[in-house]
């Protein structure tokens, strides 16, 4: 079929050149070789052939891809299981037999979808179900008004359906697609159904909001808290946590036989082996011999993928520059959310625009996409199971100006500054509201001011845009949430994360308002800073919403470069009801954030620094907060210099060379400390000396006191032997001379020297010597024999 564009992207490196040839017949399809889109002309087959050049013309590789081009004549409609239970959502969108969503949804329009019975589906539009067959784009382009750049065809190809009641009916799409090109025109109008079955819940099914769902063959997190955790009760006696988990058992040995292995329990975690098995969980407080279910456990089947129900209405706007967290589900064949699938499946993200919006999935295991707004347009992104068009979930990303916030809600009373997010000048303008009995908005500034109690649109209005969001004033909140009292930091943070407590004012009403257990979603603002999710203590019952600040090595890819950040920000927790739109329900709290830091190279378990004479010199690197102090206490033998440092806050990285100043065997401890939230890292140095420099050491010395001794002995001997011969001979008589004999060594009994100068020898080692001369083999003691040094040892 015609498509709109496509893009070929280039890996690889900076000396590397890809030259884009179109082969067989550029009437077909066209491509701009600088930039790789490529442009649809008229029905027909092609190959694409991208040729990857090195320096000069020398070709390192080509890769070849078939092009078909042309008008589809039929199509169906797509939805990830032909079933939905009551209660539940699922997307629904047009697929052609041949190609996916990109391919022509930049191409149709005039979508009508109707719903043959509406006592058992109903179309999704966010915060309301639309119960009447008319053309639901209009609806939604009542519901949220969007800036000029997004033309508002493009969200009719996919529709959310909820299930409202069991039975089985169609739901019906028509639309037009217009194929026109330089060479090629054609219009068609398009028109598909499916039938689909509504699931009701169990006569009796109370244990369906305490029950999780968790995939086959699965290992989960530690799901099952123990009280030795901040959040639970302590055993004075043994320290240790009081709870206890065991799996319900069948009372029928046979049917326990077949299903102990199903479900079981390990530690705090839950293993599951094949699907469809349900057990329930009971924990027992050794303390006060409490009991009651924790937890029931439902093992079922991946089914189906879908992008956050934040964006109920398929539409995220983003600013140029911005980046935002996108988390993946997934559901069951019914459309029951599983409470934890963690890389059970391959998920695979792509957009049709990447000059637009980039997409980073790096982090696959964490079920989340992280997109980031490049520059002013519309990029559709496709979030897939295993690349299948059929398992598949959209989002379209306007990026460009916008109102920040969008769609807030406030209290009667309450107020909030508006900005414009997504220009790079400051830009003149005024604010206005479209009712001021609901909000009032002051006009230079576009400070908001509820009061009463509606929905009304903000529009802020300039020479070249017009800009509006929707602001809803509540009457009373029935949700309340309060922060903690500490300082929150990522190193270290409590295992279970800060608790966020959160209070329901009114629980009859909403319980008879939305016929169900009480559920809330947590979440938690600015979303690069960590995450947020609810939990219950089952020892109070008390509500709170957890937060879990990421860690300075996640900060680090995180944290918005653009952003002037600080290692102290301030984090809110936001709670809000599920399925409660008809009253107010939600709330948040804020608390002071300080980052912590973490040092990147070295063992965190045994965080030791191990140098020697040929690896005297290493690198430490720190990460997330880099205003920390450094201390050491050998001074003359360890210098510590600051290398790099990049300050971003909370997400920053500085470098320090660690180096040893001296050959000296040493250990000390480098001591790293951030005042601003009390952490102190100890490392471990020591610096042994190579073998090779110790030996020389020993040899050294040895060598060094051979040679005294050496010069001692011989010194010693002459002085002896000299002595041995002025005893024996006597003096002889001749004529006087001009010349003055030297005097005779004198006996050892004489007091007296005949030098005064000369040091006298003592006697004890005088003795010690004669014992050594004694003892020597090969000497000979004769007066005329000289001393011979070689054979003394």
């Amino acid at each position: 079929m015609l498509k709109g564009v496509c893009r070929l992207r280039n890996n690889v490196g900076h000396d590397e050149e890809v030259g884009l040839i179109l082969g067989t017949d550029e009437e077909i399809a066209t491509i701009h070789r600088s930039s790789g889109q490529l442009f649809a002309i008229s029905p027909g087959n092609t190959t694409l052939i991208a040729t990857v050049f090195g320096n000069g013309d020398v070709v390192i590789c080509q890769a070849f891809s078939s092009v078909k081009v042309g008008v589809p004549s039929s199509v169906t409609l797509n939805a990830q299981s032909d079933q939905l239970a009551v209660g539940h959502k699922m997307p629904i969108h047009p697929l052609f037999p041949e190609g996916d969503v990109f391919s022509f949804y930049e191409l149709c329009r005039n979508y009508n979808w109707t719903i043959e019975d509406e006592k058992i589906l109903g179309f999704w539009l966010g915060d309301q179900l639309h119960s009447e067959n008319q053309d639901l784009q209009s609806a939604a382009s009542g519901e949220i008004q969007f800036s000029n750049d997004l033309d508002k065809k493009e969200l009719g190809f996919i529709k959310t359906l909820y299930g409202r009641s069991a039975g089985r009916t169609d739901v019906a799409t028509t639309f037009s697609c217009d194929f026109v090109s330089d060479s090629y025109s054609e219009s068609r109008i398009y028109s598909a159904s499916i039938s689909l079955s509504v699931v009701s819940d169990l006569p009796l099914a109370l244990g369906i909001p305490v029950t999780w769902v968790l995939p086959p063959h699965y290992t989960s997190t530690s799901l099952l808290p123990s009280s030795s955790e901040s959040h639970g009760q302590w055993d004075s006696q043994s320290r240790k946590g009081s709870i206890v988990y065991s799996l319900l058992k069948f009372c029928s040995e046979k049917n326990e036989a077949a299903s102990k292995d199903d479900i079981s329990i390990d530690g705090d975690t839950i293993k599951t082996t094949s699907s469809n098995h349900l057990a329930c969980i009971q924990a027992k407080d050794r303390s006060s011999g409490r009991i009651e279910i924790a937890s029931c456990v439902r093992v079922a089947e991946v089914a189906q993928i879908r992008i956050s129900n934040r964006y109920p209405l398929n539409v995220i706007h983003l600013a140029v520059g911005a980046e935002r967290e996108i988390p993946i589900s997934y559901y069951d064949a019914l459309g029951t959310p599983f409470h934890e699938a963690h890389n059970v499946i391959l998920y695979h993200a792509e957009t049709n625009y990447h000059d637009v919006v980039s997409i980073n999935y790096t982090l696959n295991g964490s079920g989340k996409i992280y997109l980031k707004a490049k520059q002013h347009g519309r990029a559709l992104v496709q979030v897939s199971m295993n690349r299948s068009p059929q398992k598949s979930d959209y989002v379209l990303v306007s990026v460009g100006a916008q109102l920040y916030p969008q769609n807030p809600v406030l209290h009667v009373g309450g107020s909030l500054d508006f900005s414009v997010e997504g220009f790079s000048d400051q830009v003149s303008g005024h604010w206005f509201s479209d009712n001021e009995s609901v909000v009032r908005v002051h006009m230079p500034s576009g400070k908001a001011e509820a009061v009463g109690i509606g929905s009304t649109k903000v529009f802020f209005e300039c020479p070249s845009m017009k800009l509006q969001t929707t602001v809803t004033v509540l009457s009373k909140n029935i949700v309340s949430i309060d922060a903690p009292k500490e300082v929150l930091t990522n190193v270290p943070y409590p295992t279970k994360g800060y608790t966020f407590a959160v209070r329901f004012g009114d629980t009859h009403k909403l319980k008879a308002l939305e016929n169900k257990a009480i559920s809330y979603d947590c979440e938690a603002d600015p979303p690069f800073v960590g995450y947020a999710k609810p939990w219950m203590d089952l020892d109070t019952g008390n509500l709170y919403c957890l937060f879990f600040p990421y860690s300075p090595e996640h900060l680090l890819r995180s944290v918005p470069k653009s952003k002037d950040t600080s290692p102290f920000i301030s984090v809110s927790v936001n709670a809000s009801l599920r399925e409660a739109h008809r009253i107010s329900g939600s709330a948040s709290a804020s608390a002071l954030f300080v980052g912590g830091f973490s040092i990147l190279e070295m063992d965190k378990s045994s965080l030791q620094l191990n140098l020697t004479s040929d690896s005297n010199k290493t690198t430490i690197t720190i990460l997330g907060n880099t205003g920390v102090e450094i201390h050491w206490q050998n001074q003359d033998l360890l210098k510590i210099s600051p290398v790099h440092k990049e300050d971003i806050g909370i997400g920053g990285h500085a470098q320090y060379e660690v180096s040893v100043l001296r050959t000296k065997k040493f250990k000390d401890k480098i001591i790293f400390t951030l005042p601003a939230n009390g952490q102190r890292v100890e490392v471990d140095v020591n610096f042994e000396p190579g073998q090779r420099e110790e030996s020389n050491r020993i040899f050294a010395s040895f060598i060094g006191f051979f040679a005294v001794f050496s010069l001692i002995v011989v010194f010693s001997i002459a002085i002896l032997d000299g002595r041995k011969r002025s005893t024996r001979s006597q003096p002889s008589v001749s004529p006087a001379t001009p010349y003055a004999t030297a005097p005779g060594t004198p006996e050892h009994s004489i007091p007296t020297v005949s030098n005064e100068q000369s040091p006298r020898t003592p006697q004890p080692f005088v003795d010690y010597v004669r014992r050594t001369i004694d003892e020597t083999p090969n000497y000979r003691r004769e007066a005329r024999r000289r001393f011979n040094v070689q054979n003394t040892f």
